[in-house]
């Protein structure tokens, strides 16, 4: 399921039995490769489940506000990464950071699954709140399609 490891198990899930009608709800940064979360992803669309997807993003993983010399430490994986100029790395890592979530939100899209996403800098409510309405809405809508 990819290199990202953590140390209570896969980063990814992995396809299990689930309760006919039964939602899912993921939370993550997902910044796993894109073939990756598909590989993982699809089974539970094809099975029926009904799919969230939260994307956990602190502000400085999204704006990359550092300055000068840095040395990036892998979490999973044991490598690292010295920038020397971080200000001159701003701009292209935004394009590729913000690349990566739209096409995070076009795979939960083309499965069929919502896709929301959570600011570390903000209150949990203001994800908790879509989610449910989300989450309820798909229960709504099965009783509608079963009546």
């Amino acid at each position: 399921m990819g290199e990202r490891q953590h140390a209570l198990g896969q980063a990814l899930p992995n396809a299990m039995p689930l309760q006919r009608r039964a939602a899912a709800v993921l939370a993550s940064d997902f910044l796993e490769p894109l073939p990756d979360l598909r590989k993982a992803l699809s089974p539970l669309a094809a099975s029926g489940i009904k799919g969230h997807l939260v994307q956990i993003a602190d502000p400085a993983e999204e704006a990359l506000p550092f300055e000068g010399r840095i040395e990036f430490l892998g979490f999973d994986l044991p490598q690292t990464y010295l920038a020397r100029k971080t200000e001159n790395l701003r701009e292209d890592y935004a394009r590729a950071y913000l690349a990566h979530r739209d096409a995070l939100r076009e795979l939960a899209r083309s499965l069929g699954w919502s896709f929301i996403v959570h600011r570390t800098d903000q209150p949990l409510s203001a994800a908790l709140l879509p989610l449910h309405l989300q989450v309820a809405g798909a229960n709504l809508r099965r009783r509608d399609h079963l009546a």
